[in-house]
């Protein structure tokens, strides 16, 4: 099995990174989703991704380890898909519960424009 060089190791871990920083960013826009469930999942998910960090830093001062770590970068990028998919989930349901508070609001205009033209 051919061995990754350092520097592209290294460079596959800060992309990971990067793409980790702009998951955690986007939690904040949708922390008021609802579904406690995915919450959970989500909450579960960044305990791993905190525990693979930790893993990862670990492995990372060895070079002879390499193998290892890339396992490791791996399930990273697995768990950082699927953060993402949860989050895609609740900016879904955001966007429904948005589309019906925008109709509701329709229909109440609907109503108060009814009602001023009989006032007329």
């Amino acid at each position: 099995m051919k061995f990754v060089t350092a520097k592209k190791l290294i460079a596959l871990c800060m992309s990971v990174m990067l793409v980790t920083s702009f998951v955690l960013c986007n939690i904040t826009l949708v922390n008021a989703a609802s579904g406690t469930e995915l919450q959970s999942q989500y909450n579960k998910l960044e305990q791993q991704q905190k525990e693979l960090k930790s893993k990862m830093n670990k492995t990372q001062k060895d070079i002879s380890q390499q193998q290892t770590y890339q396992k490791q970068l791996t399930q990273q990028m697995n768990n950082t898909k699927e953060q993402v998919a949860i989050l895609k989930q609740q900016i879904a349901s955001l966007e429904g519960e948005i589309e019906q508070k925008n109709s509701e609001i329709a229909q109440k205009e609907s109503d108060i424009a009814v009602k001023y033209d009989l006032f007329k």
